[in-house]
């Protein structure tokens, strides 16, 4: 049995779908290939500031109507944007598919963006960005990936800048869709016990009309040369929150299951090398783990932490020794086992999720024209030996390649205790 069916339109739309017949729901998303990296500083946060004003109003409908139309059938509708991607999906009942079908494609081709709704959301995505910028433990991943991509849109923040949000209006945003809303940037994605060509056929109903543009906006490819940089800013807060991190090689490189596998076992775990060290024996940490942003073409690998002031460099020492270990010494066929089998019932678990199993699709999609299925996963997976690992371990875990970016308190050597 295929792990999901694809067709492509005559516009260039792509149509992913995998049937599932023991739910009762469909997830619907149309996912368009367009996030804050192809912005520039002047319109940075558009791609996000059009994925909120959407529900403000269709051709139509009003917002309240849109809001209402699948809740009052039991579903509901959302979307969010990434750096290389926006997404509008649906969940609902499959028996209304069809009708979320066309709300959903509605918001893509036919948004009003009425002033009097639009001053309002650009209020709320004000707050977003003041909330985000509140909270250490969200803002620091942006600052770090500004540190670290410098002026390369990929060091943009997904959110935008307050400034540029001010600044938006109905005509601009109605000018960056024209540009970039294009049908072959766009992948419909189906999950759930609908036929593959009741999907085709509606995407071609609904979404058949929409143009090719050919857009010449080819996204450019980021450094990933990487160099030192310790850096602090301070803010009024109790905990010193730490983020040390790197550049890295992108989801396209072949060698991303063993940083996937590096990242697990370093702190993806609660049984992880800097879990067990830094929380569960030395007590010196209630949150820390370790992370991998993947995009297409670059990576950010690094560990976050939140800990007292006396402590951080203590922390930072006991990371860096970390490193080097696995680095120096390698690790041992267990470790490298568990991380394994945690790796593969993390990703099982996360495919028993309607919405997970689109996402895998539609980034595998994006990202190589093909989306592996699980069994493929773990056939790769399991084929990694200690040596792969080890070749991936000693060129990441360089501590000179690392940025460390510390929001600190604005006084008191044992603030936190």
């Amino acid at each position: 049995m295929k792990f999901y069916e694809k067709s492509v339109l005559e516009n260039g739309i792509r149509v992913i779908t995998q049937e599932l017949n023991y739910t009762k729901t469909i997830s619907l998303g149309i996912w368009v290939n367009v996030g804050s990296r192809d912005e520039n500083k002047a319109i940075n946060g558009i791609s996000h500031f059009i994925e909120h004003c959407v529900f403000k109003g269709t051709k139509n409908k009003s917002n309240f109507e849109i809001s209402s139309s699948l809740e009052k059938l039991g579903g509901y509708l959302n979307a969010f944007t990434t750096k290389e991607h926006t997404c509008f999906y649906a969940r609902t009942l499959s028996e209304h598919f069809s009708k979320a079908f066309k709300v959903l494609s509605e918001l893509v081709l036919t948004p009003q963006f009425p002033p009097n709704e639009i001053e309002k959301e650009r209020l709320v995505i004000l707050e977003e960005i003041s909330s985000i910028n509140d909270t250490p433990d969200d803002v620091i991943f942006d600052l770090v990936e500004k540190e670290l991509f410098g002026e390369h849109p990929l060091g943009l923040p997904v959110t935008g800048d307050s400034e540029n949000i001010i600044r938006f209006n109905s005509n601009f945003a109605l000018k960056f869709m024209r540009e970039n809303y294009s049908a072959d940037k766009i992948i419909v994605n189906v999950v759930g016990p609908v036929k593959h060509n009741d999907s085709v056929g509606l995407t071609r109903k609904y979404l058949g009309g929409l143009k090719q543009l050919y857009s010449n906006n080819v996204r450019k490819t980021p450094s990933l040369k990487n160099r030192p940089v310790i850096k602090e800013i301070v803010k009024d807060i109790s905990q010193v929150h730490i983020c040390i991190a790197r550049k890295t090689f992108g989801f396209k490189d072949k060698r991303r299951t063993e940083l996937a596998l590096l990242n697990t076992l370093l702190g993806g775990m609660s049984s992880s090398r800097l879990f067990y060290k830094i929380r569960e024996q030395k007590g010196i940490a209630y949150n820390i783990f370790s992370f991998l942003n993947n995009y297409f073409d670059a990576s950010v690998f690094g560990v976050y932490l939140s800990t007292t002031r006396k402590n951080r460099q203590r922390v930072i020492d006991l990371i860096q020794n970390e490193f080097k270990k696995i680095s120096k010494n390698s690790i041992t066929r267990t470790e490298l086992e568990r991380a394994k089998s945690f790796l593969k019932g993390t990703i099982s678990m996360s495919m028993e999720n309607p919405s997970m199993r689109a996402t895998h699709v539609a980034i595998g999609e994006f990202y190589q024209n093909k989306a592996n299925s699980i069994d493929e996963i773990f056939e790769i997976i399991d084929k990694i030996q200690i040596d792969d690992f080890q070749s991936v371990a000693e060129e990441i875990l360089s501590w000179e390649d690392y940025t460390i970016y510390q929001i600190i308190p604005e006084s008191g050597e044992n603030n936190g205790n």
